[in-house]
């Protein structure tokens, strides 16, 4: 087996076993009444970005506060699942909900039969991973039987790396995991256009209003961008960059480089001479 053979199988079992240790644990988890949550929408800002999974833990009604964040099913939005703040408990015990980034309180009011359960904790990006298994695992299960029936066993190496890193590629363009923004309002206030936007994918941005200053924004963070330009001409120009330092971006390269670099190794290499053919008596 190549050195190249050998990096991938040694990978491949380090990820069986670490996706095995995670379906116990997810096991575990759910049975003990444990529940998950993908954050979706940007509303409680840094506490918990878009693309965040929210674990949660049944709960005691009685022991929930002021400041706790709970999971749960508003009364008037059949099937919707919410992650909001508690702000106050009335004085009848019901419980009313923001969330960091909203300017009003929720209008519905919470009863115990409204919850799912009390986070526990936030796994920033995580939820962006439970989205794309799906696809990850249908993809590989396609690349691996396609190449097996297909391809030359000499080739199936650095054809499954080089197929798996543009399938990878492929799920993070159809989710855009890395760099979003979602706009919350703009108006125009004395002759200046301004603009509240929200970075919603897991890198921070560099935030621009043509016509204004730049603005630096972490995943969650709300900014508002202010502009001459835009308040007297109505254009507005928006524009958002990774805010990524030169020497992650060589890291970038350097892992993104890593499939191409461990195919060609493989495709190079020769064949392994066969057994010598068997000497048949005179």
């Amino acid at each position: 087996m190549t050195v190249a053979g050998r990096i991938v199988r040694v990978a491949g079992v380090a990820v069986a076993v670490a996706g095995a240790v995670g379906l116990v644990l997810v096991l575990v988890f759910l049975a003990s009444g444990g529940r998950w949550y993908v954050v979706c929408t940007p509303s409680m800002g840094t506490a918990a970005p878009v693309g965040s999974l929210m674990l949660t833990r049944p709960v005691d009604y009685g022991d929930i506060a002021v400041g706790d964040v709970l999971l749960f099913r508003p009364p008037n939005a059949a099937g919707e699942t919410y992650g909001h703040r508690v702000v106050r408990i009335d004085p009848d015990g019901t419980l009313r909900t923001k969330g960091d980034l909203n300017d009003a309180v929720d209008t519905w009011t919470i009863g115990p039969a409204n919850v799912v359960g009390r986070v526990q904790s936030v796994w920033f990006g995580a939820g962006w991973l439970v989205r794309g298994l799906p696809p990850l695992l249908i993809g590989a299960l396609f690349i691996w039987l396609l190449t097996r029936m297909a391809v030359p066993a000499r080739l199936r190496l650095p054809a499954r790396v080089v197929l798996g890193a543009l399938l990878a590629s492929a799920v993070i363009v159809m989710l855009q995991p890395l760099v979003r923004t979602q706009l919350i309002n703009q108006g125009s206030e004395d002759g200046m256009g301004w603009v509240r936007v929200v970075p919603t994918g897991v890198m921070a941005v560099d935030a621009h209003l043509e016509g204004g200053a730049s603005r630096t924004l972490s995943p969650g963070q709300d900014g508002t961008l202010k502009s001459w330009k835009a308040g007297r001409d109505e254009v507005w120009g928006e524009r958002f960059v990774a805010h990524v330092s030169t020497g992650w971006w060589v890291v970038f390269a350097l892992v993104w480089s890593v499939p191409l670099l461990i195919a060609l190794y493989a495709a190079r290499r020769p064949p392994r001479p066969g057994p010598p053919p068997a000497a048949h008596p005179a």
